[in-house]
């Protein structure tokens, strides 16, 4: 398990990572507050021994932090740069990163400031090409909204840090990026998740949702398959903690995620 985090500090008790095993939810925690390095990659290895009986065992065996910039296992052995590029006005991706000298075709890991918009989204969509890891946490973008269809169909997408200052991610913004795993963490004051934003994305393994989260897909009364913002991210394994300021959940929106598990509340004001 690999999880490339931001820092900060988690008390004794919480829940650091999350796996299923046959149906079986193993959830990993320290008994003393652990603090997550920044720009660090925190390294767990938990060995799951079958026992006689049939029972599974699951020990943590290793842990490691490790540069990841400089990670060579999840950068492929061949990306070992973590590229930074400012965008003074939005629109103008594919200009700063030419200006730089890199090649867009090539780059694997983005860390994006200043300003983006629905044109640099294309860009990253579909020229380039193996962009693995995205980091959006201190760009704003235009509206503080994620178009709709922004990054739909990223297969080469494994890793997003969504921006600090978000209002809403638009339709099927991450549809289909089949790739993207680990955990997404949504910024405090996003308010909407549009239809279809995050369907079969398969890989997903936990989601955090802000307080401010207000709706989850199209209001009652969308008839279509289509809505179902997490449907089909069957690799969810996680608790699913609605915020109390939830007022709609649409459609489908949590359609074929078997890995969720605990006590569902459902808010008042639902």
């Amino acid at each position: 398990w690999r999880a490339v985090v931001v820092p900060q500090t988690v008390a004794a008790g919480v829940q650091l990572v999350a796996i299923s095993v046959d149906g079986l939810p193993y959830k990993f925690s320290r008994k003393e507050p652990f603090t997550f390095s920044p720009s660090k990659q925190h390294n767990f290895t938990i060995t799951v021994n079958k026992k006689p009986e049939g029972d599974f065992e699951f020990v943590l065996t290793d842990e490691s932090i490790t540069a990841w910039e400089n990670d060579s296992v999840s950068h492929d052995a061949v990306a070992r740069e973590y590229i930074v590029v400012n965008v003074p006005k939005a629109g103008t991706l594919e200009e700063r990163i030419a200006v730089s000298g890199k090649d867009l075709t090539k780059i694997r890991n983005l860390k994006l400031t200043g300003e983006i918009n629905s044109a640099d989204f294309a860009v990253m969509k579909g020229k380039m090409t193996y962009l693995t890891a995205l980091n959006l946490k201190e760009v704003r973008i235009v509206n503080d909204y994620i178009p709709a269809s922004a990054l739909e169909g990223k297969e080469s997408l494994t890793f997003l840090v969504l921006p600090d200052r978000l209002l809403s991610i638009g339709d099927a913004a991450f549809c289909d990026c089949t790739s993207l795993s680990g955990n997404i963490s949504f910024p405090e004051g996003l308010v909407s998740i549009e239809k279809a934003a995050f369907r079969n994305c398969k890989n997903l393994a936990s989601l955090n949702f802000p307080t401010t989260l207000t709706r989850i897909g199209k209001e009652l009364g969308y008839i279509g398959y289509w809505d179902g913002v997490f449907a089909h991210c069957n690799g969810l394994c996680c608790e699913l903690v609605l915020p109390e300021n939830m007022e709609v959940i649409g459609m489908g929106s949590f359609y074929n995620c078997p890995g969720l598990y605990g006590q569902l509340h459902l808010p008042e004001s639902l």
